[in-house]
């Protein structure tokens, strides 16, 4: 039961993820200007680095990540 809720929490990560990029990519069709909005740096880079792991672990690469503060506006 609790690998089903984890997966639906993902699923439900995923989809959120997945629309965010629908919408910006609607806006960047209608040429409207960009909307800066608060971002999580560390979530962004932990969702850039988390696909490198491996790779980097087979090259025997231990990659340290300093975290910021508070989300940021990009």
């Amino acid at each position: 039961m609790m690998e089903a809720n984890e997966s639906l929490a993902h699923i439900q990560h995923d989809c959120q993820r997945a629309a965010d990029v629908v919408g910006r990519i609607r806006s960047l069709l209608k040429k409207s200007p960009p909307q800066p909005t608060l971002q999580d740096v560390n979530k962004l880079t932990e969702e850039v680095v988390a696909p490198l792991h491996d790779r980097l672990s087979s090259h025997e690469i231990t990659a340290t990540m300093r975290g910021f503060a508070r989300p940021s506006a990009i």
